[in-house]
């Protein structure tokens, strides 16, 4: 590269504010980060920690509904005192215990159940889908940051190219060779490449920040290579089998977590219209009581009951002290209810109608699903076709360059024109590079469309 930061107006200038600002907003920050490196930062992407974060919160939540008993507990102590001293000072003091026995495969208990576990495995297919977006991200921008340092060196040495062509016209023009025409034409020149390394700086800094944010560590700078696009021989077995099959339903899954919350939108309207149902539906509530004494100043006071629509027991208890409970009894009730009216029927109607929308939605999101594979082998294939056009570009543009350089050494042309050259076979190597770059994003996309772990088909 020659002179790449030479004069030419604002050029020093902004290279000073562009180093002053890297070292103030990137203090500290991970320079030179290796493809491996990025990588390995992904299981403390942000993204990632707060999904996994809900993983854990979820089982914490499973713990909870599947308990066999939840209650709690009070207490109370009051005291009298009569100032007169007629009567003696008393204390009494009370403890309540109630609670409920939940069997998990029982009524609503069973239902609080299956809630907690479909929340779970939301939780859990939602950790691997950020996961997996997490890595293509990263894959993503690393290349993006790599390919927009390389375009920055291209755009600077151009830059460098057209300060040395204008210098020439100047000489040219002293000389009598060339019109002030030309010279206007070089100093266009040399602006507008300025511009372009203004603009190949910007979206360096922009692809960095795109990388820091996925990562939640500040990155200023990459270094290749990039892994090699993998050969359809070399991808795992289940996305070769994927990309050969004419049918891809079998990779259709709950895996995919738009389909799981088609899938549960249907179980959680059908549970819903169950529920409904049982109210709408007599119901019986028997009660079963005891009370008594507990010495001469104590008495104790249970009560049970459980409902035909629940089969939740509940039982309370409650034991005082400082007064006495009087003789033992025994209570026991049943209770009937029979609802009346349309307005349960207008309710069931409406939850019948939710069934059938649910059904419905969970058919069009498994077509979605199909039409989201199909299009992901198209870009793979689109995307195959452009690299091999890039490669045959690159190819062409070597080839013009080394031709450049014999010619150089046969004095055939200038410097400046083999420079060219040279310049314009880096510029093909980047596209292809950067085509290359679209077709590993392809097959990440392709990959994940029918759940196979991007870290799979990485090499």
């Amino acid at each position: 590269m020659r002179r790449p930061w030479s004069v030419g107006q604002g050029g020093l200038t902004r290279a000073v504010m562009l180093g002053a600002l890297l070292s103030v907003a990137w203090a500290g920050a991970q320079v030179d980060v290796t493809f491996a490196q990025a990588l390995a930062w992904v299981e403390e992407a942000p993204d990632v920690v707060n999904a996994r974060l809900d993983v854990e919160d979820r089982e914490a939540a499973l713990v909870v509904a599947s308990a066999w008993w939840s209650g709690s507990g009070s207490a109370m102590l009051t005291g009298s005192v009569d100032p007169e001293g007629v009567q003696e000072a008393s204390v009494r003091g009370s403890v309540t215990l109630e609670g409920s026995l939940s069997v998990p495969s029982w009524g609503t208990a069973a239902e609080d159940v299956a809630r907690a576990e479909e929340d779970l495995l939301q939780a859990r297919v939602a950790f691997e889908e950020v996961r997996s977006e997490v890595v293509r991200t990263v894959v993503r921008a690393f290349a993006d940051t790599l390919r927009a340092q390389q375009r920055l060196g291209i755009e600077r040495e151009s830059w460098a190219l057209a300060l040395d062509r204008l210098e020439a016209r100047e000489v040219q023009f002293e000389a009598g060779a060339v019109t002030q025409s030309v010279v206007a034409d070089a100093r266009l020149e040399v602006l507008n490449a300025e511009h372009a390394v203004a603009s190949a700086e910007r979206a360096a800094l922009d692809a960095a920040w795109t990388l820091t944010h996925a990562l939640g560590r500040d990155v200023v700078s990459v270094v290749g290579p990039l892994p090699a696009v993998p050969n359809v021989t070399d991808w795992p077995a289940a996305l070769q089998e994927a990309w050969q099959a004419e049918d891809v339903t079998p990779w259709l899954t709950l895996d995919d977590g738009d389909l799981l919350a088609a899938e549960l939108a249907v179980v959680r309207a059908e549970r819903a219209l169950r529920s409904a149902e049982r109210s709408a539906s007599p119901a019986a509530t028997v009660s079963l009581g005891y009370g008594g004494a507990l010495g001469e100043d104590a008495s104790v006071q249970v009560d049970a009951s459980v409902s035909s629509k629940d089969w939740a027991p509940s039982v309370r208890g409650t034991w005082n002290v400082g007064s006495s409970g009087g003789a033992s009894n025994v209570s026991a009730s049943v209770q009937a209810s029979v609802p009346f009216g349309g307005a349960a029927s207008t309710s069931l109607a409406r939850l019948e109608a939710d069934v059938a929308r649910a059904v419905d939605a969970r058919a069009q999101r498994y077509a979605l699903a199909m039409a989201d594979v199909a299009s992901a082998v198209r870009s793979v294939e689109a995307a195959q076709r452009a690299f091999e056009a890039a490669g045959v570009s690159a190819e062409r543009a070597q080839e013009e360059a080394e031709v450049g350089r014999t010619r150089l050494d046969l004095g055939r042309i200038s410097v400046l024109d083999a420079q060219n050259l040279e310049v314009a076979a880096r510029e093909a190597e980047l596209r292809l590079a950067e085509s290359e770059d679209a077709l590993r994003n392809a097959i990440l996309t392709f990959a994940a469309s029918v759940h196979v772990d991007a870290w799979e088909v990485l090499p």
